[in-house]
């Protein structure tokens, strides 16, 4: 599975959404396009629609639960990668 870069910012890559409060643009794939004919602001609110896929065609995961302080949280191993290669010369 793809995942987003947490060093960049919101709307950089393909795998995430920004929408500016200054002008009410949206960013996507770092590509700013105008959306809407102004920003938001304190005490606004912000709707969104979601379109997910059928939940029968995709069986749950099992996941890896631990406690920690109280709190339950999931647990995932990183992929495994190559160790890195020798480079002659």
């Amino acid at each position: 599975m793809e995942k987003g870069d947490l060093q960049a910012p919101v709307g950089y890559d393909g795998n995430s959404f920004g929408y500016r409060d200054i002008d009410g643009s949206k960013i996507h794939k770092a590509l700013r396009e105008k959306y809407g004919d102004e920003g938001y602001g304190e005490g606004d609110v912000i709707g969104f629609y979601i379109n997910l896929p059928d939940g029968d065609k995709y069986a749950p995961k099992n996941q890896n639960l631990v406690w920690y302080k109280g709190q339950r949280y999931v647990y995932s191993q990183d992929a495994k990668e190559d160790p890195p290669k020798v480079v002659p010369g």
